[in-house]
């Protein structure tokens, strides 16, 4: 047996409860991955064991030789022969599912299962071939089909709206019960329960009653402009410095093939679209938009292929907005709010009559 130690530390400004809550996180994340890994023994996160100790966190693992531990660790971002090696590995205990980040180690990882999947002859994985759906609140399981050598995988779409919600109430009736979804061939199937349910399936904590299978592919929630300037610089980066700051820890696979450098000449909209046989990712897109654009209608140009791109990959369709009235007293003078500037601001530059 080879046991592996690694020791972290929480930022200080952490309170005790957010320590409490982080380690907790860590602790639902990555406990489960040990049937993932070939020849994990036990995976382990521990906290606050020793009072004397100068260390917050610990994760132990246990393996059951030196080589299995080699296998799936790296050591260095850099190392897509180790990821290659791990794919593999997975892949021969059966694995049918791999969480990667955007370092060379996943590129190392998806070359391997892209090669995999060539070798099956027609370029799908056997995983789509024998997909079945989950949660089948409806009592139907939808299943892939073979149609003239082709595979075609069911629209059948999970969802989880929170409860008590006018708006989940209104997508029942006029989105998943509706006649038009039947006609096109979907099916939606609803599950409701209370916000932190959904938060805890969004975010797969388990702390929030996440049961450790991803379900849901849909969720209903809102959003606003929180900032008059719309920002999504290094959220797509490829880049290892600046992928644990990304809010979004995906990929976009057009940014391979044509990746954004901040060194190199500054492309416009056009050129760019050209130079990349119209194949920009987000990540290029995001940075191009805060790095290259020099007036207001380049920006547009960018943000609009932004927007395109995004709703490729993962449509966002807006169902609804809502009204805001600001109601304040006669007396107040220069009180102005916008949807980019809000009471907090606004009350800062506004007056009483008369002062």
């Amino acid at each position: 047996m080879v046991r592996h130690i690694v020791f972290w530390n929480f930022l200080e400004e952490l309170s005790e409860a957010e320590r409490a809550e982080a380690g907790a996180k860590m602790k639902a994340l990555l406990e489960p991955i040990k049937e993932l890994v070939p020849g994990a023994v036990e995976i382990q996160v521990v906290q606050n064991q020793l009072a004397s100790s100068n260390r917050d966190i610990a994760l132990i693992s246990t393996f059951e030789t030196v080589e299995a531990l080699d296998v799936v660790y790296s050591g260095d971002f850099s190392a897509s022969d180790k990821g290659i090696e791990f794919a593999k590995a997975m892949m021969d205990q059966g694995a049918d599912v791999f969480f990667g980040d955007a370092s060379a180690v996943d590129s190392g990882a998806r070359q391997a299962i892209d090669e995999a999947n060539a070798a099956s002859g027609d370029g799908t994985a056997d995983v789509n071939k024998n997909y079945a759906s989950v949660a089948n609140t409806d009592g139907v399981t939808y299943k892939t089909v073979e149609v003239n050598g082709e595979y075609y995988m069911p629209l059948a779409i999970n969802w989880f709206g929170s409860q008590p919600n006018s708006v989940t109430d209104l997508l029942t009736t006029t989105l998943s019960n509706s006649s038009d979804l039947a006609a096109a061939g979907m099916v939606i199937r609803s599950t409701t329960g209370d916000f932190t349910l959904l938060q805890g399936n969004i975010y797969r904590e388990a702390s929030y009653g996440y049961e450790g299978t991803p379900t849901y592919g849909m969720y209903n929630l809102a959003t606003g402009w929180p900032s008059a300037v719309y920002d999504q610089s290094y959220n797509w980066s490829l880049d290892p410095k600046y992928f644990p700051y990304s809010s979004n820890k995906v990929l976009d696979e057009y940014d391979k093939a044509f990746p954004y450098d901040q060194k190199a000449e500054k492309l416009s909209y056009e050129e760019a679209v050209e130079a990349s046989g119209d194949k920009l990712g987000m990540d290029y897109l995001s940075m191009a938009m805060i790095f290259n654009a020099t007036t207001e209608d380049e920006y547009n140009h960018w943000w609009m292929g932004y927007i395109e791109r995004w709703n490729e990959l993962m449509p966002d369709i807006p169902l609804y907005s809502n009204y805001y009235y600001d109601v304040y007293n006669a007396k107040i003078e220069n009180f102005e709010t916008s949807p980019f500037f809000d009471q907090d601001r606004a009350i800062l530059y506004a007056n009483v009559k008369g002062f």
